[in-house]
């Protein structure tokens, strides 16, 4: 089974790129696993030509969908999502705007927000002149009631930020609003998730302070009615996760965490402004890069014949039939389909939901969910993938390519995986490593079999697969084999390389193409089970001879 030229050429150009994201137009809102525009970018380089119908099923925060409307690949992008945050995010961003009337607008509410603000006032304790707290620290009493700590601003008596004992004044402007009722954003009950650090009973508000809750109450209550409104809903949907009670870093990994102590309380105001000025590079940056005249359809077939068109259907995967698209009708698919119960998109989305004012589809996402209320287990997960793949698979014209985000350190999840693609004719053409300037909080705690950067494989339909029988007599042999490419991946790689890039630059792909995933796992639950006993593992995470 041998990579052709576009998928080699693909491979190459990808392992000499760094991933990222890092540009105006997706620094603009924050979304988990975003994938890098610029692999993005490669792949459409490489797999599509303008007008081409290209897909991504699993839509996210739509790094597709906007790559794919750039001038320099003018593609029909269709999105499929199952969640209102993201489809919104994308909607928003995809609309045409007149950028000077939008800055006239963003600089009126600016000013509106300076009398919001005055909810954060305090006084410099080395001038006393009136100051506005960027941010306080507070702590948690044994009845769970609240007590300020230190308080957080600048004055232009000192060129740094001071850090005080709060005064009684700060004490009462932190509780002011302590029995207040907030009619723009109203309270709901989370689900109980441990995994999601969500204790049984605890309710939205609960990860909130009271003045900030109020001050995201006032911010609703003045853009509801904005001409430019869905830009400044936006723009607060982007530091939801800096609103709420966070820890003196921000660096809470979950969307409804938060700290037992040490409980940091910022200045949304401040904060949202910052936002707003991101979401104006934002537009402006899609402006220069797609142009005027973008427009969203509500059909495939309104979208074929029409210059700067893309779809997105709200939906779960498994359930967009003959009936939404019709067979072969994608040119190109690149998605990063849900990984097990990496991520639980639905329950992140509570934090934005009374923003949104929409409901969650907790039924039919596709994952691995243990709390009380889902109970959506492995089985159910990859039954529920492979519906879904069975539908993107009929989408995809025969011989055209699917380049899909997926990455893990288990023989058996890889054999459920590469299984349920030859169940739908998909067959393996080849695998990239990506290579991201960012380590996860699992890589920096367990390197040794956690997969550092990402890969992305590549599938071609074709008209049928011959799945060769398990030979679980050669097993033996194969390792040798397995322990050889090894070797060779780390001389390669000056004599080091990561459990991921002995994955992505050779196993795996062996293991695939020789049919031996579902006769490995049987032995051995990953590959550092095979590893551990024949190669050194040095401190800096690293196999070596």
């Amino acid at each position: 089974m041998k990579c052709d030229d576009i998928v080699k050429k693909s491979i190459l150009e990808i392992e000499k790129t760094v991933g990222t994201n890092i540009s105006d137009i997706y620094k603009s809102n924050l979304y988990w696993s975003q994938k890098p525009y610029n692999i993005c970018d490669i792949l459409l380089r490489n797999f599509t030509k303008p007008d081409d119908v290209i897909m991504d099923p699993f839509m996210g925060s739509g790094v597709t969908i906007i790559e794919g409307l750039k001038k320099n690949f003018n593609t029909k992008p269709i999105g499929i999502e199952i969640n209102d945050y993201p489809i919104y995010l994308v909607n928003t961003l995809l609309k045409n705007y007149d950028i000077d009337d939008v800055e006239i607008h963003f600089k009126r509410l600016l000013v509106c927000l300076e009398k919001i603000n005055s909810k954060y006032y305090s006084v410099c304790k080395c001038c006393e002149k009136s100051v506005i707290l960027t941010k306080s620290m507070f702590e948690y009493k044994e009845d769970h009631s609240k007590y300020l700590t230190k308080v957080y601003y600048s004055c232009d008596c000192c060129n740094k930020v001071k850090e005080h004992k709060p005064s009684i004044a700060d004490e009462y402007n932190f509780h002011k609003n302590d029995n207040e009722k907030f009619e723009y954003f109203e309270n709901i009950d989370l689900l109980a998730d441990s995994r999601v650090a969500v204790k049984e009973g605890e309710k939205l508000y609960d990860i909130f302070t009271s003045r900030n809750l109020s001050v995201i109450n006032d911010i609703l209550a003045i853009i509801k009615d904005e001409k430019y409104s869905e830009l400044m809903i936006y723009s607060l949907l982007g530091i939801m996760h800096l609103c709420k009670i966070t820890d003196i870093k921000s660096s809470s990994q979950w969307p409804l965490w938060t700290p037992k102590r040490e409980c940091i309380e910022k200045n949304i105001v401040r904060i949202y402004e910052k936002s707003l000025k991101k979401t104006l590079k934002a537009i402006i940056s899609l402006k220069k890069e797609i142009g005027n005249g973008i427009q969203k359809q509500d059909s495939f077939d309104n979208l074929l014949g029409v210059n700067k068109s893309f779809l997105i259907i709200k939906k779960a995967t498994q359930f967009v039939d003959d009936s939404i698209l019709p067979n072969e009708c994608v040119d190109f698919i690149l998605t990063d389909p849900p990984y097990m119960g990496q991520a639980i998109y639905s329950e992140y989305m509570q934090l934005y939901q009374p923003v949104l004012k929409t409901a969650i589809d907790f039924k039919n996402e596709i994952v691995i969910a243990k709390c009380a209320s889902r109970r959506k287990d492995e089985a159910l997960y990859f039954s529920e993938l492979n519906s879904a793949f069975e539908q993107i698979a009929r989408c995809l014209k025969m011989n055209k390519y699917m380049c899909m985000y997926f990455h893990d350190a288990s023989f058996k999840i890889w054999n459920n995986i590469i299984n349920i693609m030859l169940n739908n004719n998909l067959i393996f053409r080849g695998i990239a490593h990506v290579t991201k300037n960012k380590n996860t909080l699992k890589n920096i705690v367990s390197p040794k079999k956690s997969m550092n950067g990402d890969a992305i494989l590549f599938f071609q339909k074709v008209e049928c697969v011959n799945n060769p029988p398990q030979n679980d007599e050669q097993l033996e042999a194969h390792l040798d084999n397995i322990v050889q490419i090894t070797r060779e991946i780390i001389i390669n790689n000056s004599g080091k390389a990561t459990t991921a890039w002995i994955y992505d630059n050779g196993v795996l792909e062996y293991l695939i193409n020789n049919n031996l995933l579902n006769t490995i796992s049987k032995k051995y639950k990953d590959l550092t089970e095979i590893l551990i006993d024949i190669f050194p593992w040095n401190s800096q995470g690293f196999w070596t001879l």
